[in-house]
């Protein structure tokens, strides 16, 4: 369960490291559970990135430090139930960084690292990344 002004670590190779949530959706929700999208404010970045396009003798950065954005809960260190009784907790607060173009979710990273939940692996949209365990 994740509220206003938790800090969370991102889980794809976006080039941020520590997102802080400061808007959850929908709006009157004050705990908003796995598989919801929040807007937060990027705390903490990569120096370089592996991956960036050189520009003018520096790497290109996609991710800046304060910058605002929209990301995609995919772990949470609160228990998850399942119907037939097993419980699941991950150690960390994860989420998935993610814009949005026309209504369609676009996700700024390459690659998830680590486990996803079933509630996760479900969307459709999982498909468009490698998933590195």
């Amino acid at each position: 369960m994740i509220q206003k002004f938790t800090n969370l670590y991102v889980t794809d190779n976006s080039g941020a490291i520590a997102v802080r949530v400061f808007q959850t959706y929908p709006g009157n929700r004050k705990i908003v559970p796995v598989g919801s999208i929040v807007r937060h404010s990027v705390k903490k970045i990569h120096r370089i990135l592996p991956w960036g396009k050189q520009l003018r003798g520096r790497r290109k950065r996609i991710i800046c430090r304060s910058q605002c954005g929209r990301s995609w809960i995919v772990q949470t260190s609160y228990q998850i139930p399942y119907i037939d009784g097993a419980t699941l907790r991950f150690s960390k607060n994860r989420v998935l960084l993610v814009k949005r173009k026309r209504g369609i979710r676009i996700y700024r990273g390459r690659r998830i690292y680590g486990l996803t939940t079933r509630a996760v692996n479900n969307e459709r949209t999982i498909n468009l990344f490698r998933i590195c365990i």
